[in-house]
């Protein structure tokens, strides 16, 4: 990750919240991991972002079932971050409800 934050009316820091999942799957720091987990925080940054259309893509991107052999799925990204992609669900639904309650 690039080390910047965003911080919302919540105070919710995506790199924060994020983060810990990235540094729990193995090998973390190389270049192509932090490219995979960067797919994934953009995605999740469009989700809880103004642009309706960009929420709506990032939605169906983030909560797609795609096949684990597809490249760059979220299921695929997921696999080769060594992540549960139920782990990244919980945690966008919970900082899309502190979003709406801020």
């Amino acid at each position: 990750m690039s080390g910047a934050s965003i911080s919302g009316p919540t105070g919710i820091r995506m790199d924060q919240d994020f983060a810990d999942l990235l540094e729990s799957s193995s090998q973390a720091q190389t270049p192509e991991r932090r490219l995979l987990f960067g797919i994934i925080e953009r995605a999740v940054r469009d989700l809880l972002g103004n642009q309706r259309h960009e929420a709506t893509d990032a939605t169906q991107w983030l909560f797609h079932t795609a096949s684990l052999e597809v490249p760059f799925s979220f299921g695929w990204i997921c696999a080769q971050l060594e992540l549960a992609p139920g782990d990244i669900h919980r945690k966008v639904l919970l900082v899309q409800q502190a979003k709406a309650q801020g």
